[in-house]
């Protein structure tokens, strides 16, 4: 019987980890303040982090490996802090160990001493939070605080009808003006209905305001609400790859933006889904504009969402 419980309970290597198997035998609630602590004692410098890639791949959890490479832990993130992932994106394929993360975590908070003003704190982490009725931005500090005050891009009530915009394709075409000829072809295909919110949030994020500090941020968060009705964040990935190309090929106008510092392709950025928010009881993530009517983010909400995580291991420490 003890033999036949050993095998019930024996680690999974990370291909065949189901989540739902996961049966955690101490779980600790983590906020900003403790995280450093908390993972000093419960896990070992040499243990790995690397965000599950499984049936919910954009759920944003991480998987804690033992040295044998089996999962020991889940980590539900504290997304104020350097997401592992963004911190793994420079370095091995396995993701990043635990003295990495901790270090990380460290380097941050250097940059950020309690007794700073707030408007001195350096950003860790930008979070674009996208929804039916429109996006949200802003960035916030290790410790929580909103660095840039959240900022809501609301996209056009006609635009959203998204079921049909996520299967509907237009082509990007212009005129070939080789040997004279005004031959039209077709440069590329490009997801329609989401435009101009991906396009007023890159200028944005690329504005004289907001691109130094974005690029401070060492981690990039694309929150959704869900998968059918929010603006994913392959659409912003498709549209600068379309403004690339088509900068590439001489094209100019206002039909897209003047590529700047700040990009939809930066390694940096960690797309999943509004369920790894973990807001505090009555604190609602969204609110209705008392004005429009329509949804938006309420910054506080967020903020604290944010500032919670867990750690949940197969075994007591």
């Amino acid at each position: 019987m003890l033999r036949l419980s050993r095998v019930a309970t024996a680690r999974s290597t990370v291909a065949f980890f189901e989540f739902k198997n996961f049966q955690p035998k101490r779980r600790y609630a983590l906020t900003p303040q403790n995280i450093h602590s908390v993972f000093s004692s419960a896990l070992k410098p040499q243990d790995r982090l690397v965000r599950h890639s499984g049936p919910v791949k954009n759920s944003g959890r991480v998987l804690v490996l033992d040295a044998q490479k089996r999962v020991k832990g889940v980590y539900m993130p504290v997304l104020c802090v350097p997401h592992p992932s963004s911190i793994a994106s420079k370095g091995s394929a396995l993701g990043v160990s635990v003295s990495d993360f901790l270090c990380s975590i460290e380097k941050d908070a250097q940059q950020q001493p309690p007794t700073a003003p707030e408007t001195r704190m350096a950003p860790s982490v930008l979070v674009v939070l996208s929804h039916p009725q429109g996006l949200a931005v802003g960035t916030f500090c290790g410790n929580g605080s909103p660095r840039l005050p959240l900022k809501n891009i609301s996209v056009d009530a006609s635009a959203a009808a998204v079921h049909t915009q996520r299967v509907t394709t237009t082509a990007a075409s212009a005129l070939l003006k080789s040997g004279g000829l005004g031959t039209e072809i077709q440069l590329l295909n490009t997801v329609t209905g989401y435009g101009a919110a991906v396009r007023s949030l890159y200028d944005l994020l690329n504005s004289a305001e907001y691109a130094s500090e974005v690029n401070a941020c060492s981690t990039f968060l694309w929150i959704s609400k869900d998968f059918q009705s929010s603006t994913p964040f392959t659409a912003a990935e498709k549209a600068e790859s379309a403004w690339t190309q088509l900068q590439g090929e001489g094209y100019g106008g206002n039909d897209f933006p003047k590529l700047g510092s700040v990009s939809f392709l930066d390694s940096r950025w960690i797309a999943c889904l509004d369920m790894i928010l973990n807001p505090r009881h009555g604190a609602a993530i969204y609110t209705k504009d008392p004005v429009t009517q329509r949804r938006i983010v309420d910054s506080y909400g967020l903020q604290e969402a944010l500032m919670k995580g867990t750690l949940s291991l197969d075994h007591t420490p």
